[in-house]
């Protein structure tokens, strides 16, 4: 793998600009709304950096693959903190676990009595946990071969499937939640993952997870189902963004005049932001333009994003 190394959402950004693609044609392109295609320009979102860290527990690096490039992705630090909540969590089901069995098999058993037998199973248990965890990370060094998957969650299941990882010794090495440790093993499609794989398909290029002596290659993925008219769906975390659009009573009548308009158009504003300025639609702004003579900013905008994607990829 390509020792480049630039955060993903300046890979996605540059991929697109490299295509010469506005967000609303990759969106197109990809199935995924152009909010969503915005939004992994600028940011990653918190399904894609849980599977990131995962991967990083895994000893994997992802990279992107496009053309005869490669980017390695920088990989979530696990902070030492986030792996002790974990543990405590863990030592607390334990202790949980054990004195309801206890108490089951010894109705009269003194609370404190089962208290100080449960913490000892659970530091026994705990100091065998170490060791197996060790031994995984030790098995994982070792996962050799090339090998292919459909999926980012299949990927993983890959190598949880070859160490014999389980979804609580995930969570203890990677310090992400049990139920997102489940989730990531126990489930066969990607769900929100799926936008990012959408995207980076679109524009020919190939997700990798490199592993000290082997590597996954993630095949390409179908476009989503995202059509034009479609709602709009909120970024993870992300409140949903304020409507562009003006009451019915008024939606035929733009805010802004028409040599506004054009004036934005002639500084290289897109069509999509004039648009939602004005509060028209895209195919108004776009026929302006057409009407009034401005036929050839398509292709100089088009030239001038290939050039800026390709100096943010570092392309010759």
């Amino acid at each position: 793998m390509s020792t480049d190394h630039l955060p993903l959402p300046d890979i996605l950004r540059g991929l697109i600009l490299a295509a010469g693609l506005s967000q609303q044609e990759t969106a197109l392109r990809s199935g995924i709304s152009p909010g969503s295609v915005a939004a992994l320009c600028v940011r990653i979102p918190k399904p894609l950096l849980t599977w990131l860290r995962l991967v990083a527990a895994l000893g994997g690096r992802v990279g992107v693959a496009w053309q005869d490039r490669t980017w390695t992705v920088p990989m979530p630090k696990i902070a030492a903190p986030v792996l002790e909540r974990e543990w405590a969590s863990w030592r607390t089901r334990r202790m949980v676990t054990t004195i309801n069995h206890l108490r089951s098999a010894a109705p009269k058993t003194k609370r404190a009595l089962l208290e100080e037998r449960a913490r000892t199973y659970a530091a026994n248990e705990e100091a065998r946990l170490r060791q197996r965890l060790g031994e995984l990370k030790s098995a994982t060094k070792a996962f050799a071969g090339a090998h292919r998957s459909q999926g980012l969650r299949v990927a993983l299941r890959l190598i949880a499937t070859r160490i014999g990882l389980r979804a609580e010794e995930l969570t203890l090495l990677s310090g992400a939640s049990l139920s997102a440790c489940q989730l990531a093993l126990g489930e066969l499609h990607d769900g929100r993952l799926a936008t990012m794989h959408r995207l980076c398909s679109a524009l020919g290029a190939r997700l990798e997870i490199a592993l000290p002596a082997g590597s996954i290659a993630i095949g390409f993925c179908p476009p989503g189902d995202w059509r034009p008219g479609m709602a709009e769906t909120a970024a993870e975390g992300e409140a949903d963004a304020p409507s562009a659009r003006t009451p019915k009573d008024n939606q035929n009548r733009s805010s802004l005049g028409s040599a506004e308009m054009l004036a934005l158009f002639d500084q290289g504003l897109s069509i999509g932001a004039i648009a939602r300025q004005a509060g028209v639609s895209r195919q108004r702004v776009h026929k302006l333009a057409m009407d009034n003579g401005r036929t050839q900013r398509r292709q100089a905008v088009r030239e001038q994003r290939v050039a800026s994607g390709r100096e943010l990829l570092g392309v010759s």
